[in-house]
């Protein structure tokens, strides 16, 4: 649990954070908590404990949406309000209105609610829940120090926590030892492949690892027997279909949940290696068999990753257009892809991004480019 109670600052109410009260289990007693951190932080990691302390339930945003709320719970944890923002509709209401509505309709619980710090509005957000409970705070995650990664470290079984961390250092990799999810990743690459140089090949050789470990079940069947280079794009195809459609999971057999559809939906014409792919470790299943994607940083790459291919393929820029959003509102959910289109470096999808950015600068603001000294390089190639 000392992971998952990990260190936190108070950034709303403005106030100096009570005396002793620096870890995110100090402020449970709080009717509202509003959780922000970067993605991969562990905002999932720690609401998930902070949950089973409670014994509160956790839905994704969308989830509970479309469930019409809970009114059987009286402590409501909702993770992702970044992957909820609409992409269609009108692009001045926000989403926290009809949220905030569920809420009221089921009973106004206690809630718990996390979001990436880029997509939090601030005091436009804020100001929404100031009439619906007391008693708020706005937490921020810290990133991971020193002590704490190599905690999680010796966790995962690395014989000398500091001497990786150390190392890291040395390589000037201090990114990948204070996020959780890329701490995570760079210990088990180190342990199978060795040290990646960019955070394209971290992610690319985390991707293939888990693509070759599958269950044990599987490993005398048509489906276990493909290699992790020919699931990798199955896979992304999976998550980019994911991604672009809003729907939080895909399902093994027939389906009528608009939300869950039957991953035959995704396009790729092998559909056993779609099938394959799905039992791999970069995916995960729930207890109703839904199978979604390990970690949105992951299938933020590995969709980024399928779109380049193809667009490299010579998929007219246009379609892809046309994919990533409505009315010229993209979907929030596909910023990630664009980041992870740049940090791929591949010139024509970035390219795309940019020109997104520029020539529709008012509604293509989720295109961000996360690296200002990147972005100039690419709007004078055009």
């Amino acid at each position: 649990m000392d992971t998952a109670n990990r260190r936190v600052n108070q950034i709303e109410p403005s106030e100096r954070s009570p005396s002793g009260a620096a870890r995110i289990f100090d402020y449970r007693d709080h009717e509202v908590i509003i959780l922000l951190g970067d993605p991969g932080a562990g905002k999932t990691y720690s609401f998930d404990w902070m949950a089973g302390a409670e014994q509160a339930p956790v839905y994704s945003v969308q989830r509970f949406l479309a469930r019409n709320g809970d009114c059987a719970a009286t402590t409501v944890y909702l993770d992702g309000l970044d992957e909820y923002r609409p992409r269609g509709g009108r692009p001045d209401l926000n989403p926290l209105v009809e949220l905030l509505q569920t809420l009221r309709s089921s009973g106004a619980p206690r809630l718990r609610l996390s979001c990436r710090f880029a997509d939090w509005l601030g005091s436009t957000d804020l100001e929404l829940f100031r009439d619906y409970r007391r008693s708020y705070v706005v937490l921020g995650l810290c990133p991971l120090d020193d002590g704490e990664a190599a905690e999680i470290l010796a966790r995962q079984g690395v014989a000398n926590p500091n001497a990786l961390l150390a190392e890291a250092a040395s390589r000037g990799m201090e990114w990948t030892v204070s996020n959780a999810r890329n701490l995570d990743m760079l210990a088990k690459v180190v342990r199978c492949t060795g040290w990646p140089g960019t955070k394209r090949e971290l992610y690319e050789s985390w991707c293939l690892t888990q693509l070759a470990e599958h269950k044990a079940s599987l490993q005398e069947s048509t489906l276990g027997q493909y290699l992790p280079g020919e699931l990798i794009s199955p896979a992304g195809a999976v998550c980019a279909a994911m991604m672009i459609s809003d729907v939080t999971a895909v399902r093994r057999g027939p389906s009528d949940d608009p939300l869950a559809p039957n991953y035959e939906m995704v396009c790729w014409p092998d559909k056993k290696a779609v099938a394959a792919s799905l039992n791999r470790n970069v995916f995960t299943s729930s207890d109703q068999g839904d199978v979604t994607f390990i970690h949105r940083t992951v299938a933020e790459y590995l969709g980024a990753r399928w779109l380049g291919k193809r667009v490299k393929e010579g998929l007219p820029l246009s379609r892809i257009q046309a994919l990533l959003g409505v009315d010229s509102h993209p979907a929030s959910s596909l910023r990630g892809n664009a980041r992870s289109s740049v940090e791929s470096r591949n010139p024509r999808l970035a390219h795309f991004t940019t020109l997104c950015a520029v020539s529709q600068l008012r509604t293509w603001t989720a295109l961000e480019l996360p690296e200002p000294g990147l972005a100039p390089g690419f709007v004078c190639a055009l």
